[in-house]
């Protein structure tokens, strides 16, 4: 997140000042999307985050699924005695 913002700061510092105003505002969510659209290396970084945030889902649902099996190795270990 960080490396977006620095980012924004250095090549887009309208729209990073603008994004403090806190208005919901249709031409702010415009001009994001035409920065996106318009700097490959800004559609670099996003891409990077996508894969990143891609791996921690797929960590935290192999997380769950062995919490989950572990669950129930516990569960009928208790029933059987």
């Amino acid at each position: 997140q960080r490396k977006v913002m620095d980012y924004f700061q250095t090549h887009y510092p309208e729209l990073f000042i603008q994004s403090n105003d806190g208005n919901e505002n249709k031409d702010y969510s415009i001009s994001i999307k035409r920065a996106i659209d318009n700097d490959i290396t800004l559609r670099a970084i996003l891409y990077q985050k996508i894969l990143a945030i891609q791996q921690k889902v797929v960590g935290f649902y192999r997380y769950k699924t062995s919490l989950e099996i572990i669950k129930k190795i516990l569960t009928e270990d208790l029933t059987l005695d």
